[in-house]
């Protein structure tokens, strides 16, 4: 109730800016050949900059001049991806963008129905004992879980744990401590192989989106006692009015 008292004296006597909080010019461009591509990108302020394609996230650390190269694509293909780039302060901002890979893309091969295109020899096969089948079958479903398990081991455990304690502490509203565990899942995040990363993706980006949301309100929280005490700048009263329009 606070907050809509405020919120509609501001909008009565300031004028809106908006939802950007700060604005930063992003240039790129793509050289392509049929199985890769060079992204190269540009940025008139020093940011730092994360490159999201599909399921694969690459983050580079602060400067205005940013590359990397994609391999294994298929030829023809229309790719789309997303550059994020931050300040200091983590405010962000997001540019996307697409290209396409050169060549034609290869059609799926028609094999005709099954019947014309595989013919099964009629070959008689030695009977095996069911025992020694089901053994067998056994043996290989136990090594699979044996390889899965050791490939989660190996990276999961540490990157999960940094996660949950993240969430605890964004439940809790300990806002500094929640970011210290945000910042270490992601350092765990970007020495994953890309194949592993899609479990942790989206569970990264609720968390990002989180601590946003909090360091909003407890800054919105502190300006709006100023507001009420009257002791609130002019300065401050435009990113109270940006805070409460988002």
């Amino acid at each position: 109730m606070k907050y809509l008292l405020v919120f509609m004296v501001l909008l009565a006597g300031c004028s809106i800016t908006g939802n950007v909080v700060f604005s930063t010019e992003v240039l790129s461009d793509v050289e392509v050949t049929e199985n890769a591509a060079t992204v190269h990108w540009t940025t008139n302020q020093p940011r730092s900059a994360m490159f999201v394609i599909d399921e694969d996230v690459r983050v580079f650390d602060t400067g205005r001049d940013f590359e990397t190269k994609l391999t294994g694509l298929s030829k023809g293909t229309k790719y789309e991806y997303v550059i994020v780039v931050c300040d200091e302060e983590d405010k962000c901002q997001n540019h996307q963008g697409s290209f396409t890979t050169a060549g034609e893309k290869e059609a799926a091969p028609f094999l005709g129905t099954l019947g014309a295109a595989i013919q099964i020899p009629d070959v008689s096969l030695p009977e095996v004992p069911l025992g020694l089948i089901a053994v067998v079958v056994l043996g290989v479903a136990v090594a699979g879980l044996v390889v899965q398990r050791g490939q989660v081991m190996t990276r999961a455990p540490a990157i999960e744990h940094s996660i949950r304690l993240a969430k605890e502490e964004m439940s809790k509203g300990n806002y500094p401590e929640a970011v210290k565990h945000y910042h270490k899942s992601r350092e765990q995040y970007t020495t994953m192989k890309s194949e592993k990363r899609g479990a942790y993706h989206s569970q990264l980006v609720t968390i990002y989106n989180g601590l946003q949301q909090q360091k909003m309100s407890g800054k919105a929280n502190r300006l709006v006692e100023k507001y009420a005490d009257g002791s609130i700048s002019p300065e401050e009263l435009n990113e109270l009015t940006e805070l409460l329009t988002k």
